[in-house]
């Protein structure tokens, strides 16, 4: 009888071992999928120590958000409404567009408020005023991150808070 026990308590830790690697496994695919899936997918070692996905062109890759939060902007004295919070995320194709971004941020926030400043309330209440500043502020982004020689393909941006007092 005890030998059949010793077995048994052997056997469910050897069952349990197995699901905490198969466990393991499973969350560094979730959570550190870039590197896991890219192999797995084919992506084949050039010279250089790059996947052949790398050579790619970056515009068709996989899409990098960046949330960004504008502190409330006053409208004009002469406008019903006294101010405009915004919250948007921007997308990119590109990794080192979101990091020239991320490494540029005050002087891209800065552009916004100066962009936000001079919107109307009356004018962003509309769809077509709010696709208007969706497009507005995504040149703005791109001309302050080109005066600051990083490239810059932003592809969207998604109006994620908009709030009129």
């Amino acid at each position: 009888m005890a030998d059949t026990k010793k077995i048994s308590f052997i056997l469910a830790a050897v069952l349990g071992a197995i699901v905490l690697v198969a466990a393991s496994v499973a969350a560094t695919i979730v959570f550190f999928p870039s590197e896991t899936v890219q192999q797995a997918e084919g992506g084949e070692e050039s010279g250089n120590g790059d996947t052949a996905a790398d050579g790619a062109d970056k515009s068709s890759g996989e899409a990098h958000y960046l949330a960004v939060e504008i502190p409330p902007v006053n409208f004009g004295p002469d406008d019903p409404k006294r101010f405009l919070q915004l919250e948007f995320q921007l997308m990119t194709h590109d990794e080192k567009v979101k990091s020239a971004v991320e490494k540029h941020m005050p002087a891209v926030r800065n552009g916004l408020i100066l962009l936000l400043s001079e919107q109307s309330s009356k004018k962003l209440a509309t769809r077509q005023g709010k696709q208007g500043l969706r497009e507005s502020m995504r040149k703005r982004i791109e001309s302050v991150l080109d005066d600051k020689n990083a490239k810059a393909s932003i592809k969207e941006i998604y109006l994620t808070r908009m709030v009129m007092q």
